[in-house]
């Protein structure tokens, strides 16, 4: 309350307390995209104090400010930082040296590895087929009691995705009905090569606005674009990407599937890329 009443002084103090109480120079503000002036008061103290590291956390409208959208942060930031789905590894508390990546990279035998490696998750298929269905958001893999209830998994989608997509009508003129029927698409049709022209024709969209709404959904981090790997940068921008749902137990609980045998075999493969 003061922070937002009093910003520069109630800013101060923080300092003040943290530097009187804490050895480290790192201080971390979440949600802080609700404290309009904070990215202006992190600029004048990253501008004349090199004693802190800030790290902001929450949406991504942390770098906005009522100045016509300018963001005061620009050419201060070291790194911006994605939020994803926990991995499988981070759920089962894999060593980094036996996740696959790992072993590919240092293997001898790389065939060999693999047809280890395939072995060990056939061992494993049904992990497998839960982790489809549950996904990897933080809250339902710490409650997996609660969330095996698939009503509470389908309310916690549909409440995930309508907060979420609320979010961008902060700054976006949008219409959220369009936002969510792409939403619903792509989580239908994940790992689909997005042919947008396609896609615009199907749902009788402009192709335009499709385009602007897909880079809406992969700044929420609802979606990812992946890419194909070509010989140049123009090449791949040119090329249809895929687009991948950002978590597998969003799109199941969004789309009102119970278990892993609901789904087609079509589904599953998507879900499983």
């Amino acid at each position: 309350r003061n922070f937002i009443q009093y910003p520069k002084s109630a800013f101060e103090e923080i300092l003040k307390k943290h530097q009187k109480h804490n050895k480290s120079n790192c201080i971390i503000f979440d949600e802080a995209q609700v404290l309009e002036e904070l990215p202006q008061l992190v600029k004048d103290l990253v501008d004349t104090n090199n004693n802190y590291s800030i790290i902001l956390s929450g949406s991504r409208y942390i770098d906005r400010t009522g100045l016509a959208g300018t963001d005061p942060l620009v050419g201060r930031i070291s790194a911006r930082l994605k939020l994803y789905p926990l991995t499988n590894g981070e759920i089962n508390s894999i060593p980094v040296e036996d996740t696959f990546i790992h072993q590919i990279i240092n293997s001898k035998n790389i065939k060999k590895t693999i047809e280890e490696y395939q072995y060990i998750s056939h061992q494993q298929s049904y992990a497998f087929k839960d982790n489809i269905i549950f996904g990897a958001m933080p809250s339902i893999i710490s409650d997996k009691k609660k969330y095996s209830n698939e009503i509470f998994r389908e309310q916690y989608a549909q409440s995930y995705f309508e907060t979420t997509l609320s979010k961008s009508l902060i700054q976006e003129r949008i219409d959220i009905s369009i936002l969510k029927d792409l939403t619903k698409y792509f989580a239908t049709y994940t790992s689909e090569i997005c042919n947008i022209a396609n896609l615009a024709d199907n749902l009788k969209i402009d192709a335009r606005t499709i385009t602007k709404y897909i880079s809406i959904l992969e700044s929420l981090h609802l979606i990812n674009i992946i890419r194909p790997y070509k010989n140049g940068y123009v090449q791949e921008m040119r090329a249809q990407p895929k687009i991948h749902i950002a978590d597998t137990g969003l799109a199941t609980s969004y789309l009102q599937y119970d278990s892993y045998e609901d789904l087609s075999v079509d589904l599953r493969g998507r879900l499983f890329e």
